[in-house]
């Protein structure tokens, strides 16, 4: 039996719904906890903490200029233009945020971390040793087909 082409558009869209929701979950709980951890890091390098020279991480706090959107200054311009009253409005805004500035920690692994690293951090999600050795085999042949890997940065709450 030939599937038409709604049906093969609905299966994609189940099978997407279905990866994109589990690993969507572990990566909400993976985010949250990466931003707690974030946090203490970022507490730590204000004190002046250092990593060790033999440490296997490195991190680092980093500025940037909040406004670095090339294309933003010809936006609110042709918006100023469309909606004067407004566009003042705009632009006082821009004004009061235009020197702050965000604060990144940049962060790697100057080598592999451990498996069993992973698997417990895989693990604190609720998950058996077992599925947390599977989950950590997909992770990483993703990361590895993907090319994700560091460095890394975090971009710290205002």
């Amino acid at each position: 039996m030939t599937k038409t082409k709604l049906e093969q558009a609905v299966e994609n869209m189940v099978a997407f719904k279905v990866i994109t929701s589990t690993t969507g979950s572990i990566s909400d709980r993976a985010k949250r906890k990466l931003e707690a951890f974030g946090s203490e890091v970022y507490d730590r390098l204000k004190e002046d903490q250092k990593v060790s020279e033999d440490a296997v991480v490195e991190a680092r706090i980093r500025w940037e200029d909040k406004m670095v959107a090339k294309g933003m200054k010809l936006g609110i311009q042709e918006f100023k233009q469309q909606y004067p009253q407004e566009g003042e409005v705009l632009q006082q805004i821009i004004d009061t945020h235009r020197g702050a500035r965000r604060a990144y920690i940049d962060f790697n692994a100057r080598e592999e971390l451990p498996q069993d690293f992973y698997l417990d951090v895989i693990k604190s999600f609720g998950l058996t040793p077992r599925q947390a050795i599977k989950v950590y085999e997909a992770v990483m042949t993703l990361q590895e087909s993907l090319g994700k890997e560091g460095p890394y940065n975090f971009l710290l709450p205002e």
